[in-house]
Order: C-alpha cells, then sequence, then structure tokens
C-alpha cells in the first residue's frame, strides 16, 4: 500500500467545521435571513463535519467587489504536457520510490518544496501529502509552482484530507508580519455547490509551546484563528476570511477568478490581545480587500501558516490547486 510522504512529526487533528458560504445558525437552529455569508468554528473532531444549510443566497456587503478586468490582466495558469493521471499502479510506483531514511525523505520533500518556497524559507517548510503523486513541480516563462491534490477516498495524514505546504516562519507576540503567495486553480475546478462544506486554501495554526514544554502528545489544537476557505456561489468562487482565537467567525467573502494566477498579501499582527490584525491584499490593491481586528493567537508561540487543498472528506471530486512565489516578510 501507500507510504506516506514526508510531513512534520505531528498528531495533528484539525476540527476545522467551517460554514463560511452557509447562514449562520442561532441557538435554535433558524437559519439568518440576511444576505451575507457567515461562518461557524468548532473544536470537535473533523469527521463530525458542518451543519448544511440550503437556499444561500448571493452575498452582499461582505464580499469585496469583483474587478471585471482581473482575468484580463493577470497571468494565465499554464500547465506543461501532464494528466495529472494515476492508477493503482502509479501510486505504488511513487509509494516504493519514497526513501525510507530520514536524509533521503527529506531531499525528497525538498526538491519538491524547491517549487513554491525560497532558499530562505527552506528549513521552516514541510510538505503535508499522502503520497508523491499528490504532488506536481512544474515551471512555466515566469518559473516553478508546485501543484497539490486532494481528492475522495484519500488517505489522511494528520486526520484529514490534505496537501499542503507548511511554514513554521518564527516570530514573537505584537510583530507584524507580511505574508504574500501566488495561487490559482482551472476552469475545470470542483467545487462543492450548493452544499460548500469546509474547504481551506490556506490557514495559520496553533502549536504546541515548547518554552513551556508542550509537546504535540498532549496538545489539543484548534480551528485556525486566521484562515481561508473556499466555496462557490451562483458560479462565482470566493475565499472567505476567517478570523479570531478563541471563536473564528467569517468576515467577508473575496471574490476570484479561475484560470489565472492572484497574488496574495496577509499583513498580521499576532496578539493574544485587542490589537491583533489582519488585513489582506489581492492582485495588488492598495487598500484591504478585507480585514479584521482582535486576538488571533491562542497562545504566546508563533502560528505556523499552511498553503494548498484541506478539505471536508465527504466533499466528491478529484481537484489541484496550484501555489508559487510563497514569502514571509517581518514588518515590525
Amino acid at each position: 500500500m501507500y507510504r506516506p510522504f514526508a510531513f512534520p512529526a505531528r498528531s495533528l487533528v484539525l476540527a476545522v467545521t467551517v460554514t463560511s458560504f452557509l447562514p449562520a445558525c442561532g441557538g435554535g437552529g433558524t437559519a439568518a435571513t440576511t444576505d451575507s455569508a457567515s461562518a461557524t468554528a468548532s473544536d470537535s473532531t473533523a469527521s463530525a463535519g458542518p451543519t448544511t444549510v440550503a437556499g444561500l443566497p448571493a452575498p452582499a456587503s461582505s464580499a469585496a467587489a469583483v474587478d471585471s478586468s482581473a482575468s484580463s490582466i493577470l497571468q494565465p495558469i499554464v500547465l506543461p504536457a501532464v494528466t495529472h493521471a494515476t492508477t493503482d499502479q502509479t501510486v505504488a510506483a511513487a509509494a516504493a520510490a519514497v526513501p525510507t531514511d530520514a536524509a533521503g525523505s527529506r531531499a525528497l520533500e525538498v526538491s519538491y518544496l524547491n517549487s513554491v518556497v525560497p532558499p530562505e524559507l527552506m528549513d521552516y517548510s514541510h510538505l503535508e501529502v499522502a503520497a508523491t503523486t499528490d504532488l506536481e513541480s512544474m515551471s512555466d516563462g515566469s518559473g516553478p509552482f508546485l501543484g497539490l491534490r486532494t481528492y475522495h477516498g484519500q488517505p489522511l495524514v494528520n486526520s484529514g484530507v490534505r496537501a499542503e505546504v507548511s511554514v513554521d516562519y518564527p516570530y514573537v507576540q505584537g510583530q507584524t508580519l507580511r505574508y504574500s503567495w501566488r495561487f490559482g486553480i482551472l476552469n475545470g475546478f470542483t467545487s462543492d455547490s450548493p452544499s460548500n462544506r469546509w474547504w481551506m486554501f490556506g490557514d495559520w495554526h496553533d502549536q504546541p509551546d515548547p518554552n513551556l514544554g508542550q509537546t504535540w502528545a498532549t496538545y489539543v489544537p484548534h480551528s485556525p484563528s486566521v484562515g481561508l476557505g473556499y466555496g462557490q456561489i451562483k458560479g462565482q468562487d470566493y475565499l472567505a476570511l476567517l478570523y479570531g482565537a478563541p471563536n473564528p467567525t467569517t468576515v467577508g467573502l473575496i471574490p476570484f477568478s479561475r484560470g489565472v494566477w492572484h497574488t496574495m498579501v496577509a499583513e498580521i499582527t499576532w496578539s493574544q490581545g485587542a490589537n491583533g490584525h489582519v488585513a489582506l491584499y489581492l492582485d495588488g490593491s492598495k487598500t484591504p480587500v478585507q480585514q479584521a481586528t482582535g486576538a488571533n493567537m491562542y497562545n504566546n508561540y508563533q502560528h505556523y501558516l499552511k498553503l494548498g487543498t484541506y478539505r471536508q472528506p465527504d466533499i466528491l471530486g478529484d481537484t489541484w490547486v496550484y501555489v508559487r512565489d510563497v514569502k514571509i516578510q517581518t514588518l515590525s
């Protein structure tokens, strides 16, 4: 059978019941009647899944404005001559080719990470993926990029259906960091509309504080304090900004286009207090497309970035998310 590819030695069980594209339900279970999208997050197990509500109206004030010219000015996603086709035989062959020793496994992992992170971030970076057949290192006229795949029935990694790049970049509480990357999906990408069960394209997660002697063996992680959920409403794809600790909620939606590379910039002031802040900028926007203020740390230790695709296990379809040009800068 398959052998999991390299990923951090963590017993990571996430419970992101993000209903980012569904009307909020109150304590009595009645759906909200507003036309803005909202979300709930829970610390229950990931297998529990969110409660879904039918008949979602189109978002209004919660969604950033759609730039109708975006698709004409953004770089198209151009794939080399690959089919992403896999069979039981190719999966088995790929698994057999993964080195069993730590040095060889890390070398293979780095060979994929070279497509998405620069050398200065390599020591902080890892992959969380079931098999090398769920990765594709590619290149176009602008340089390398990485394809990350999730599909129904995929073997679980750290208790989830995921294919993600993680970057555990160091900082201390009170600092402001700028994270940037480019991402895209193709025109044939299969959404989970209209159910829109939770699906993350990026998030920041808490972890044990080694300064307190904490380890993954006993640490109980939480839903992301900052996250970007994915969904589709009436044919339009959106990212949803999820924010807050200890009770993350959906701030609003960000529309984006298929078939082109989008640039996301997230400037985050990390704090367990009211001075925490996030501002998101898409495709060179001069003002934030979404922002939020308040606590965004569960503990006093750095929260780590994850990019790619992580989704509710019952979602059907075989999908690829493409990521490139990850950068992180400490601003203050």
